[in-house]
């Protein structure tokens, strides 16, 4: 009946049925729709047909093509970069972190993680680098100091020791002398026992921990043999130690443990006093409570 737009020219074949085709009209493809209209009488068939040309699809493709081709490079490329900037700025600091650790070593603790950011996971894990490390230096530090306070310790015990046996063999001497100088050595080896029972004592301590399994003590045949113990000692020194101890006083508690601890106290008087000073050790009990002082002429 009537063609309306840039319709190709086809020769009109009365549809079958309704629907869609695809047809290629002087090389151009066409999608070619066709409806069946209803009248009102029925007096005759009305067709409608309506095509599109597929041109402007397949270009639009083409075109989409061509642009996934050339810009899926540069975007995978871009975000490579990107990512690997990104994860280069994330990772610095623990590649920061890793040096500084590597750093460390027992002869010098004092380097510390600087870390300037965000306190997220990394921060905490600096804090506790951190703080760990600073333990660590603590424990370094006093086992060093520790190592020191005991060599010199021993030394002195061993230097005595190989002085009075080296003044003895210079020449004959009596026999009261040679009892004199084994009293002396007697002394000090006597003294490298306690200092290798207490380096004994600690190194327990730090394997296990102290057990509490106390027993029933004299405290004051205790404190007795300690100062008897410690007599020698001071008197080498020129220094006066005095006892003031009350008869059968009876505690429980851990005898070996109190014994080192008492020689502990009487030994460092000792160290620190001047010759000509004294010593005093003293117990009291008041209200079942015991108190035990010892105080030096020193000036500590």
């Amino acid at each position: 009946v009537a063609d309306v737009g840039s319709f190709p020219n086809l020769d009109f074949i009365l549809p079958v049925t309704a629907g869609f085709e695809t047809i290629e009209i002087d090389s151009v493809p066409w999608r070619i729709y066709t409806q069946q209209v209803e009248t009102n009488n029925q007096q005759f068939n009305v067709w409608l047909q309506v095509g599109q040309s597929l041109n402007v699809i397949n270009d639009t493709q083409q075109t989409l093509f061509q642009l996934i081709l050339v810009a899926l490079p540069i975007v995978l490329s871009l975000t490579a970069f990107g990512g690997m900037f990104m994860a280069s700025r994330a990772l610095n600091p623990v590649d920061n972190i890793t040096r500084t650790v590597q750093d460390i070593h027992a002869t010098d603790m004092s380097k510390r993680i600087q870390y300037q950011g965000p306190q997220d996971e990394l921060g905490r894990l600096t804090e506790t680098l951190n703080s760990m490390l600073e333990r660590l230096q603590a424990a370094f530090d006093a086992e060093r100091n520790f190592t020191a306070d005991a060599s010199h310790e021993l030394r002195t015990p061993l230097t005595t020791i190989k002085g009075h046996i080296v003044v003895t063999l210079t020449r004959s001497r009596s026999p009261e002398e040679y009892e004199a100088t084994l009293v002396q050595i007697q002394t000090e080896t006597e003294r490298l026992i306690r200092l290798a029972n207490d380096l004994l004592f600690l190194a327990r301590l730090d394997a296990a921990p102290l057990r509490w399994q106390p027993e029933t003590i004299n405290l004051s045949n205790l404190l007795d043999a300690v100062s008897e113990q410690m007599q020698s000692t001071a008197t080498e020194k020129s220094i006066t130690l005095k006892a003031n101890i009350p008869s059968d006083i009876i505690i429980e508690g851990m005898p070996d443990h109190l014994i080192r601890l008492f020689l502990n106290l009487i030994d460092n008087a000792i160290k620190y006093t001047a010759p000509d000073g004294e010593i005093g050790l003293s117990l009291t009990v008041q209200r079942q409570v015991v108190q035990i002082k010892i105080r030096d002429t020193g000036g500590g």
